[in-house]
This record gives structure tokens, sequence and C-alpha cells, in this order.
């Protein structure tokens, strides 16, 4: 079954199921009590799902009595719903023979039609019936389902506005209508629809949550989230709603009401892990990453394969500098998602990080292979072979990069640093000067040009870039180290040993952090 014939399908039933409970099913209210029980018997079967023994009834009646248009129509009702089309079609059919003048058997011959795979002969069926009663609502309805499957949204709209004027606070056709518009692109008219039925009276539960679904499909999660409210006000507790209205809350920046709706999903359903991801993921969204670890770590032990809480797992342990464990959740994210480029990116920040050079390159070359014309890929596959001294495939690469965005920074600096490696102190300069011009508070950019500087015998100008580099960062023991030395060079002997000794008790500091660091990679699950 395609997935028009599917959605259209699916809008049906829904369109039934709630239209019967409603008291508005075109067809089953168009039945009249012909004073036979046995008929009688029937409809009540075919409410209750017993197909064949309410077929069994209808076919003794048309035995006994030749049969009318109505019994007909029943008869075709009854195997449409049992998903006996051609039978559907046939009885429909001589349902029209008896009496073409009823609209009932043309909307139940396009239900079977639809169901057939043939939409176009369904539209029509379904427009002859209007044609005979131009307010019936079933076939108004029809008609704008059987539009929005084949993406005719203007068309589904006008057959819900007419809808809307035959029943103007039916909650399905007002549903119906919202979902139209959305799809159209008219968010403003979705949106006034949407409340329109937000405060209709018949609007239970059901249609409050599923308007807040999809409202929340169409980024509008505000209204989704009032209308999860609502559902909740009315007395459904369900881990559903719960996991929805987080969601909401949590687009919406309101973090401590959307934790508040996904412990009350955890508590209803401990066992689904996609609460525990929610939590994980306003977390890291508040910069609080180790506590997004903890909840992440537990939607990875329920789901082993919850590709969304592997990806951010790994985020939040790359944020901790967990490198090594990152690794490991990321590889099994790129295994269920190897189309995604953003994860081998991630994991080849997790290698480079942990100095695994080779590893990060072939992650990196698969996001420029997913992303040729993105700028950072090509930047980072550069930079691995700039970290790996092949200084020649990085060049090219970093060219690259500029080439699609030359406002890249970056990749601008870092062919300076080539250029500084392989002695070209004006080539470095050349790179660099004009970064250094557009954002003089860049420390990367002074500290290199501060290296060129001073090879080149210019002490005073990277003698003012280093001591405006320790001013800003006094931790960075690489800055006091070359500061000192240019000390030393214009003969301040005092100076270079004080900034030694500087230097001495920041890199000592910085080494014990990064052995904390490396030794505790694996983070206690």
């Amino acid at each position: 079954m395609s997935s028009a014939r599917c959605k259209w399908k699916l809008g049906r039933i829904a369109f039934l199921l709630l239209a019967f409970l409603t008291g508005v099913a075109p067809r089953l209210r168009s039945y009249q009590q012909d004073g036979i029980s046995r008929l009688s018997e029937a409809r009540a079967f075919l409410s209750a799902g017993r197909f064949k023994e309410a077929e069994a009834l209808v076919l003794q009646a048309i035995s006994e009595t030749g049969g009318s248009a109505d019994d007909y129509e029943l008869l075709g009702t009854i195997y449409d719903a049992g998903q006996h089309y051609q039978d559907a079609e046939r009885a429909f059919l001589k349902s029209i023979q008896l009496n073409p003048d009823l609209p009932g058997p043309y909307i139940g011959l396009g239900v079977s039609c639809m169901n057939l795979g043939q939409p176009e002969r369904a539209v029509k069926e379904f427009e002859e019936a209007l044609q005979i009663a131009p307010r019936n609502l079933g076939a108004a309805v029809d008609l704008a389902i059987v539009s929005l499957g084949q993406k005719n949204y203007q068309r589904a709209i006008e057959y819900y506005k007419l809808a809307h004027t035959i029943s103007p606070t039916d909650a399905t056709v007002l549903f119906g209508l919202t979902k139209a518009y959305f799809a159209s692109g008219d968010g403003n008219d979705a949106l006034k629809t949407a409340e329109a039925l937000s405060v209709i009276r018949s609007a239970g539960p059901p249609f409050h949550f599923s308007l807040g679904l999809l409202l929340a499909r169409n980024s509008a999660f505000q209204h989704a989230a009032e209308e999860f409210e609502k559902t909740a006000q009315m007395g459904v507790v369900a881990p559903s709603l719960f996991l929805n209205l987080g969601l909401a809350y949590s687009q919406l920046g309101e973090y401590e009401k959307a934790k508040g709706a996904y412990f009350k999903a955890i508590n209803l359903n401990p066992a689904d892990s996609a609460p525990y991801v929610g939590m994980g993921a306003n977390y890291l969204a508040e910069h609080q990453a180790n506590y997004a670890v903890v909840w992440l770590m537990r939607a990875v032990q329920i789901h082993a394969d919850d590709a969304q809480a592997l990806y951010l797992l790994g985020t939040a342990l790359m944020d901790g500098k967990y490198y090594i464990t990152a690794q490991k959740y990321l590889r099994n994210y790129v295994i269920l998602h190897p189309e995604d480029p953003k994860g081998w990116a991630l994991l080849g920040d997790a290698y480079r990080n942990d100095k695994q050079f080779e590893n990060a390159l072939t992650c990196y070359q698969k996001t420029l292979a997913l992303v040729p014309r993105l700028a950072a890929a090509s930047y980072f596959v550069g930079y691995v072979g700039f970290l790996m001294n092949r200084y020649t495939d990085a060049r090219s690469y970093l060219k690259h990069a500029l080439q699609m965005d030359p406002s890249y920074l970056d990749a601008s600096l870092m062919l300076g640093e080539i250029a500084y490696r392989e002695g070209q102190d004006q080539e470095a300069l050349a790179c660099l000067l004009p970064i250094l011009h557009a954002h003089p508070a860049n420390s990367e950019v002074r500290y290199l040009a501060a290296k060129a500087y001073l090879r080149q015998g210019r002490v005073a100008a990277a003698t003012t870039l280093l001591q405006d580099l320790t001013r800003g960062d006094p931790s960075n023991p690489a800055y006091h180290y070359l500061l000192a030395e240019a000390y030393q060079r214009r003969g301040d002997t005092s100076e270079a040993k004080r900034e030694l000794a500087v230097y001495a008790a920041t890199k000592q500091k910085q080494d014990f952090q990064r052995r904390v660091i490396r030794h505790s990679f694996v983070y206690p699950e």
C-alpha cells in the first residue's frame, strides 16, 4: 500500500471512529430503521467489529426481500470495514443501481476505490455524492482527506472549509483544516484554526493531544505545550503525554518544567529510554555535561541502540574530556547511522583529542565524502594532516576550505602555522596579519605572529604581543616561556627569569590536569 493510501486510510479510519463516537458518522446515520430486526442487529454487529455476523444477517435479509439500496449500502460498509474491498465495491455499485439519488453509496464506493489504489476514481465518486447532497459532511471530509494525501493542499483546505460550514463545531474537521494549513505553509491560519479547535467543548483529550503533536511537528512549541497541559488537566496520565510535554518545554528553553514532565514520564514507564534522553539533552543545553552523562548513560543502558542517546552521550563525554569513552559510544552511533556526517565528525574529534590521528583522519575523510561542499569538513582533514606533519596535503585541504568560505579564520591561521613551521616567516605573517587586523583579540593569531616576529629578530613587536597575551591568559605556560625568550634576547635577564619561573609553575599544573584527564578516561558507568 502506498504512503498516500496509508495516510488516507488512517485519516479515514480516524474520522469514522471519531464521527461514530460523536454521533455524526454520515453513512451509519443515513440508514433508516426499516423495521427488520436483523438489520438493526447487523448494524450493532458492525459497530462492534463483528463483521462476519453482520454480513450473514444482511445477506439473509437480502435473500428474503430482494434487497434495497440501503441493504446493499450496509453490506458494502461491512465489507469495507472487513477489508474486502472488491466485494464492497460490488455492493455499493448494486446500491447505486437500485437508487442513484442516495449520496451514501457513492461515498462508500469512493472509500473502496481508495483502498483499491484508485484515488482519482474515488474523487469522482465523492464529488458525485456532493453533487447529490451539497452539504454532505462525509463527502466533503473524504475529498479533503484524499486531497491531503495527494499533496493538493489548497483543494484540501477548500473541502475542509466546506465541511466547516456544514458542521462548525466538528473537532475532526477543524483538526484536518489545521493540518492542511500547516501543510500548505500557512502557519498563521493554521494557528488560528488550532485555537478555534482548542476551545471547542466537545474536543476531548485525544483531540488536544493530537493537536499538540501536530503543533510540535510544526515548531509551534508554546501552543503544543498548552494542548498537552490541557490533556493532562482532563485527567489523562500517560508516559507519552508527559514525554511530549517535556520535549515541548525543552524546545522553549523552560528546562525546569521540562524536567518535571520527564520525571512523570519516567515514573510511569521507567523502561523507556526517551525521557532519560530528554533529561540529558536538557543538561547539555544548560552546559552541565556531567549531569547529562548520568542520564544519557542510563538511557543507553535501557536501550543500547538508541541513536539519539548515543550521539548526545558522545557529545557530553567530549565536553567532559572523556575522549576514549566517547569513542565507544560514537562508534556505535556511526554503525547505526553511517550516513550522518555529524556523527563521523564528532568521532573524529574524539580521536583527534586522544591523539589517534590516523583514526581521526579516516573519520574526517568520511565526513568530507558525505558533505563535500562543507568548508569545515575540508578544514578538519587539513588540520589532522597538519598534526601528522603532512603539510603538503594539509595545505591543499585548507586552501579548499578557504575557496568555499574565504572568511574561514581557522583555515587561514593553519596555513600561517604551516608556513611558520616550514621556516617561511614572511609567508606566515602574510597569512596572519590580515587576521590580526580583523580580529585583534584573537590569542592564537597573536601568539603565532609573536613567534614569527621573534624568529625574524623583531623582538619589540614580539614582546608587545606576548605581554598582552600573558595579561589576558596568565595560566598559559607557552606564553610565559616565549615571553621569557623575548626578554632574554633584549637583555632583560631578571624579567626572563621571572617569566621562566611562572612558566614552570603553570606547566606543572597543566601537566597534572592532563594526567588526570588521561587516566580517568573510563567514566564510572
